[in-house]
């Protein structure tokens, strides 16, 4: 096997924990992954493909990718690299633009960019009959919007794996809560993957990063503060839908290696 393919098992691991504690995929469920071409949208796609292949399961699968040629300064699409993977994962893809109004004021700001790309996600899923949306979001994505909402909003909040959208008309899932960034990164890099990478002009000045920094700084007074702040905004959020006790598993376990091999089996799979 090679080693690539070991560390996509181990990351499988975690995704199928966050699906046993989050009721996130069940079978027969019609997902649509949103991809960036990024390090992190390109491991979920290759996990969930990996997930239906490997274990007697079945949910049907779709790429959609949000163009952003013609938006962002310096911006080049490499929509043939993301045309081989999803061809190689024999998944389907769909490309839509970002589908901004003439009077958009120009440059887009972070908030706008965000809502446009998940309208166009939204709107390409549910025309495609696709009632589940998967995104790419990490542990780490989940512990620094946590952090962002309390100290800029006074909120104890942050992205939950699961949400409903429009009365329940999507459902917004995200696979990667308990994986860390690192354990994605070095998988893109044993996987070598050919991808889009990040672009935006303001990405080393958004409050993300600030809070980033922030973080790094904390870790060191306090190891665990990442996990602290997990189990904290899941408790808050009562993001749980299995039946274990608040500590009877470890909220934040975002090591996939320590995890079971088979928890969270998709609901109707026979495992």
């Amino acid at each position: 096997m090679l080693k690539s393919d070991k560390i996509a098992d181990r990351l499988l691991n975690g995704v199928r924990t966050a699906n046993s504690l989050y009721g996130l995929i069940s079978a027969g469920d019609r997902i649509a992954v949103a991809v960036s071409g990024g390090k992190d949208s390109q491991t979920l796609i290759r996990l969930l493909a990996r997930w239906r292949a490997h274990d007697p399961i079945h949910y049907d699968l779709l790429g959609i990718h949000v163009s952003m040629e013609g938006v962002l300064p310096g911006y080049v699409e490499n929509e043939q690299a993301l045309f081989h993977l999803f061809q190689s994962l024999k998944v389907p893809l769909v490309i839509r633009p970002l589908g901004l109004a003439p009077d958009e004021p120009l440059p887009i700001t972070c908030y706008r960019c965000s809502w446009h790309r998940r309208k166009a996600v939204y709107m390409a899923a549910h025309q495609a009959g696709f009632t589940k949306i998967a995104v790419g979001h990490h542990a780490d994505d989940i512990i620094e919007t946590a952090l962002m909402n309390l100290l800029y909003h006074g909120r104890l909040e942050s992205m939950p794996p699961r949400r409903e959208l429009f009365g329940g008309a999507l459902t917004l899932v995200r696979p990667l809560a308990l994986l860390e960034e690192r354990k994605l990164t070095y998988y893109a890099r044993a996987a070598e993957f050919d991808g889009q990478s990040a672009c935006c002009a303001w990405a080393d000045l958004s409050k993300r990063t600030q809070i980033r920094l922030l973080l790094h700084t904390m870790v060191k007074q306090a190891p665990r503060a990442r996990v602290h702040i997990y189990r904290a905004v899941e408790r808050a959020g009562n993001w749980r839908t299995d039946r274990l006790a608040v500590d009877e598993v470890e909220p934040a376990r975002i090591n996939p290696d320590a995890t079971p091999g088979r928890r969270g089996n998709p609901q109707g799979s026979g495992r």
